[in-house]
């Protein structure tokens, strides 16, 4: 390994770490590197954007996070003005000029960033424009989940739930869009990422149509690429389309599929050096390749938790060599593999095995396996993930891991991390090991911090003095811990600057478990403005 590396296992070097402060995370969502090796790192519960890059040593301006990786600058801060951001602080992306795209997801905007010099490290950021409202004409959308900038400068939006895409130039105007909810020709049902190869062709992950759509870079629908029963562009005897090939006059029967060649629940999409596309099937646990004319390469994974198994597998990327590195969920950790689709190794958390890192309860790099590491799960500790939605690598081979537990919380909530840890902690005493039992403390949280999502985004459209009602009800789980929503839900509303009016007895029920009397209760919130 090179001076200030460290090495964890033959051949893998550690680069850096961290996680709060200056170039320190609480929930990074969405990473990028620009044409310098810069690196940007979208931090929700921060709300702010962070840039690092690589030097050793330090430049001028830049402040040494360990050897050979400088944190450079960071800007945001949580609101609606110019270089803030709502909680729901989503994807980002670099041109080629180092101009930064942020989607500010709850304030339904695009905000574009310049470097204020033009050398390959940039000392600060000027806020230059935006785009986008909480409407349906061109320019602006509801909320979005994925973008992309091709080799011109041209973003490229996936406008998720008004179900089309959008492109813009570099400096935001408006260019063109396409699309409207449903299943014909080029129609969507909630995309959810849009990837760009070399010649300009567009690709849009159909999520809601368990399929892929291919465009050019004027939005003329070529074909999409999925499971399809008949027709003159399907291949029967498999059933999947010939490449993108498929229309709704020469293919038929199209759906959810678990076959080479179909598609269910596609996510991340990534494109690499030679134009091939690799699709997130998030839905079959497995990452399927193909040419750019759609025609079937490779398929890694199957669902599951075992060598070369993925759960819940939401993103994928491809380093210089051709391995592949997945962003492995509700497994709660980055599997790699090689170019041919062979199971190299896992990083994550564990507890005990020849390739884990006992002291540090983590994998050594990418070498862990069911043979070599014993005591895998959730983590937020150094080396260690919780969720991991998002992977990256850059020129250099380094990997890039945005990894949040979803809660979208706005201040920590000491009740309801005492119910999780309970949770966690009353599934390991009762030996409970399946999959949805091992993710329970987690989804609880989920819930709750979609929950203050969902409260965030009303905001905005919300008249001073409205009110809002909630029916919900305490929990017992089969694991026997109390959640009292309704109390905490009323916690979080006051942290997000609601005033929670009052607590209704609505009804009350036996919890099946435990025969305890449960609350289900009216929550009245007042918005102040």
């Amino acid at each position: 390994c090179p001076d200030g590396t460290t090495i964890v296992v033959a051949g893998v070097c550690l680069v850096a770490e961290w996680d709060a402060g200056d170039g320190q995370f609480s929930f990074p969502q969405d990473v990028a590197v620009d044409g310098n090796d810069n690196l940007y790192v979208a931090d929700i519960d921060d709300t702010a954007i962070h840039v690092f890059t690589f030097a050793d040593p330090c430049l001028g301006g830049t402040t040494e996070v360990v050897a050979g990786v400088c944190f450079v600058t960071r800007w945001g801060s949580l609101g609606t003005g110019d270089l803030q951001f709502s909680f729901s602080l989503g994807g980002v992306a670099a041109d080629a000029l180092g101009n930064v795209y942020t989607i500010d997801e709850s304030n339904r905007r695009v905000q574009v960033f310049a470097p204020l010099v033009s050398t390959p490290v940039p000392i600060d950021y000027n806020f230059i424009l935006k785009w986008g409202q909480d409407l349906t004409e061109d320019g602006r959308f509801v909320a979005s989940d994925g973008l992309a900038v091709d080799a011109s400068g041209k973003v490229y939006v996936a406008d998720t739930f008004n179900h089309r895409v959008q492109v813009f130039d570099s400096s935001g105007a408006f260019q063109l869009q396409w699309g409207s909810n449903g299943a014909g020709d080029g129609q969507f049902q909630s995309p959810n990422d849009v990837a760009v190869d070399s010649a300009g062709n567009v690709y849009l992950a159909d999520t809601g149509n368990d399929r892929i759509q291919k465009f050019d870079s004027s939005g003329t629908f070529i074909g999409w690429l999925g499971k399809c029963t008949a027709g003159a562009n399907c291949d029967t005897i498999n059933q999947k389309s010939n490449g993108f090939a498929c229309t709704t006059a020469t293919c038929t029967g199209l759906g959810d599929g678990s076959g080479d060649g179909q598609v269910s629940n596609p996510g991340g999409l990534h494109v690499d050096g030679s134009d091939n596309l690799y699709v997130a099937n998030t839905g079959l646990g497995n990452v399927q390749v193909f040419d750019s004319t759609g025609t079937f390469l490779l398929k890694l994974g199957s669902f599951g938790s075992g060598d070369g198994q993925l759960f819940n597998n939401f993103d994928v990327a491809v380093d210089g060599s051709g391995n592949i590195y997945v962003a492995d969920v509700s497994n709660e950790r980055v599997d790699k593999f090689d170019s041919s689709g062979a199971f190299l190794g896992w990083a994550g958390k564990c507890t005990a095995g020849s390739n884990c890192d006992i002291p540090n309860l983590k994998s050594n790099g990418f070498a862990c396996t069911a043979a070599t590491c014993t005591g895998a799960t959730s983590g937020n500790g150094d080396g260690q993930f919780a969720t991991p939605r998002g992977v990256a690598v850059d020129s250099s081979g380094n990997v890039y891991v945005a990894d949040t537990d979803d809660t979208f919380l706005p201040v920590r909530i000491p009740e309801l991390e005492h119910v999780a840890a309970e949770i966690e902690d009353r599934r390991i005493r009762m030996g409970k090991d399946s999959g949805f039992e091992k993710n329970y403390a987690k989804v609880t949280m989920q819930y709750f911090g979609g929950m203050a999502r969902h409260l965030e985004g009303l905001k905005s459209l919300l008249k001073p003095g409205a009110k809002l009602a909630y029916v919900v009800g305490d929990q017992a789980s089969y694991l026997r811990v109390l959640i009292r929503t309704g109390h905490l839900l009323s916690e979080i509303a006051n942290s997000l600057g609601y005033e929670s009016e009052r607590i209704d007895l609505f009804r009350t029920r036996r919890a099946t478990a435990t025969r305890s009397e449960l609350r289900e209760e009216v929550l009245v919130l007042r918005w102040p403005g």
